[in-house]
């Protein structure tokens, strides 16, 4: 999330909604890398719950997006 951060302000484009999707997309490939395969302990399950809650987050981020490209075509 750091590198993110500093890439992004390098870059100019510090946005707080294009800063949350690439830490989703991150915590994602994170959980998806360390995942056990013959095991599943109980904070994964929890775990599960943080991701949802940030795919609705993700989904939010991206519903008010497409509404401002669209309102800014017509």
């Amino acid at each position: 999330m750091t590198a993110c951060l500093l890439l992004l302000a390098a870059l100019g484009t510090l946005a707080l909604d294009v800063f949350y999707i690439l830490s989703y997309v991150g915590l994602l490939l994170a959980s998806e890398f360390t995942a056990p395969l013959h095991v599943a302990p109980t904070w994964r399950r929890r775990l599960r719950w943080l991701l949802v809650a940030g795919g609705v987050g993700f989904l939010y981020v991206f519903v008010v997006r497409v509404q401002r490209i669209l309102a800014g075509a017509i």
